[in-house]
């Protein structure tokens, strides 16, 4: 399974983001504080519904800009050969999240963890 299309709706130095992304590696590079591993960051929190950098949900969302148009979005396309999964999370007074699959709606985000394997190898920050 792979990541076929990424959407971020003020996600932290994101405020609107859509790309489609390739089968296969995918290499991310440009200049410090740009929002590298901030992708990876979103991608990390469609597969298990937590980030790897933030104590809180509350911490991802540009909260600034989120205020003013009232919520924040990851989401994300998942694709295989013979299933998908479509993945959103988003942000509004409280966080809300879905999921779903070939086979319909799954029960809830926490349930379909596993169904997307990551891993995730980010900079080490001193």
């Amino acid at each position: 399974m792979y990541l076929k299309h990424l959407s971020l709706l003020n996600f932290r130095n994101y405020t609107h983001l859509e790309i489609d992304l390739p089968r296969g590696m995918v290499i991310l590079h440009g200049d410090n504080a740009q929002g590298k591993t901030n992708l990876m960051e979103a991608v990390y929190l469609l597969s298990i519904a937590k980030s790897f950098r933030a104590a809180n949900e509350r911490e991802v969302v540009n909260r600034q800009v989120a205020q003013e148009q009232g919520q924040a979005l990851v989401a994300g396309f998942f694709q295989a050969r013979d299933e998908a999964l479509d993945v959103r999370i988003g942000f509004q007074c409280l966080p809300s999240a879905s999921a779903t699959g070939s086979s319909g709606a799954v029960d809830s985000i926490r349930s379909a963890n596993g169904s997307v394997s990551t891993a995730a190898l980010r900079p080490h920050l001193r």
